[in-house]
Parts: C-alpha cells; sequence; structure tokens
C-alpha cells in the first residue's frame, strides 16, 4: 500500500536507507531527463531541484556516482540542482560545502533552501557559494497579510541580490501572492499556485 512521506521518509531514516533512496532519485530523475532529450521533448535550459539527505551528504562515495550517472546517461549536469537545508549548512559546515565543490565539479548547480524559517542568518552563506535562496514558505504564505512577513521576504531577496544568488519562493499559493512576488523582485517560484505536484512521466 502506499504510505505518505510524513511516515515513510522518518522509517527511511530510521534504517539507514536515505542514501539508497537520494541515488534512486538521482538515477531515475538522470534516465528520465535523458529520454525527453531524446524525445525532443525537454524544454532548453530546464533545471531539476533534488532534495538531499543530510546522510547522503557525508556519504564519500556519492560524487563519484553522480558522475558515473551522468556520463552514462548523456546528460549535463547543469540539468541538476541539488537543495541542502539551512539547518543542515548550519551543524556541517565544512561536509557541506566540500559536497557542494564536489557535486559543482560534476555540473551541478546547490540551493538552500528553508531559508530564514527561523532566523535570518546571512552570515550561513557568507564564503559558502550558493546558486539559489530558497525563501520558507513559513514566510511566503503570509506575506499578504503580515507586513514584518513580507519585509523578512523583501529584505532576504536585497540581500541575494546583492551577492549574485537568485531567489525562489516557496509554498506559493495564489496568483495574488504571484504578484506581490513580482512586485517584490523575486526570481523563481515553487507551490500549488504554479503547478499541482505530478509524475515525471505526467
Amino acid at each position: 500500500r502506499m504510505i505518505p512521506p510524513g511516515r515513510f521518509f522518518p522509517l527511511a531514516e530510521k534504517y539507514g536507507l536515505m542514501p539508497q533512496l537520494d541515488r534512486w532519485v538521482v538515477q531515475h530523475v538522470t534516465e528520465w531527463v535523458a529520454h525527453q532529450n531524446l524525445q525532443g521533448g525537454q524544454r532548453e535550459g530546464s533545471m531539476f531541484f533534488i532534495n538531499i539527505s543530510e546522510t547522503t551528504i557525508i556519504d564519500p562515495g556519492f560524487p563519484e556516482f553522480l558522475q558515473l550517472t551522468l556520463l552514462e546517461y548523456g546528460v549535463s549536469g547543469a540539468a541538476l540542482c541539488f537543495e541542502i537545508t539551512d539547518s543542515e549548512l548550519a551543524s556541517r559546515t565544512a561536509e557541506v560545502a566540500e559536497f557542494a565543490r564536489q557535486v559543482r565539479q560534476c555540473g551541478c548547480r546547490v540551493a538552500l533552501s528553508g531559508f530564514g524559517r527561523d532566523r535570518v542568518l546571512f552570515d550561513l552563506i557568507r564564503g559558502f557559494r550558493v546558486e539559489f535562496l530558497k525563501i520558507d514558505g513559513s514566510v511566503i504564505l503570509d506575506i499578504l497579510r503580515d507586513p514584518v512577513k513580507l519585509a523578512k521576504a523583501t529584505a532576504i531577496n536585497r540581500v541575494a541580490k546583492n551577492i549574485g544568488v537568485q531567489t525562489i519562493a516557496e509554498l506559493v499559493e495564489s496568483e495574488e501572492i504571484i504578484a506581490k512576488l513580482r512586485e517584490v523582485g523575486i526570481d523563481f517560484a515553487q507551490g500549488f499556485g504554479i503547478s499541482r505536484p505530478r509524475p515525471l512521466g505526467g
């Protein structure tokens, strides 16, 4: 039977299965991208964001697996962007920096997700190269009714632009929020207001 992610992921973590799950996702996404490229159905410059677990970040064999998978399917690393949470960066700064360096050697990119959930810690990204900063959905969800949340999103976006990082708003639920994000100048958005989740094949 199908079980929801909220029940599945804790079990995968408990039994040490997250590295295998992460590799499965990378392999299947890369295979799908290669198929789309062959069929001519892939929009040029498309990028696929993959959440990565803490155990994969410290897995010394993952970068080689990534490189071999990209070579096997003939897919450019630029098609993949790996998401790391700000809490992982805070607790494992050196390991995250090394992980980011190694996946970039494969041509992939890195996003920092969940930014602004608690405190806004710009010190986290000082000296840490990241292509995208994902503003946490808890901030974005309330920007129309909470001036403090709007100010927080605006400040994060402004600082990100100053250091040459693009911003992505998480948990975008409506056209009204999309309009406000455009007004603020945030680069990209994700959420039900953009598209419902669907299988790769859909």
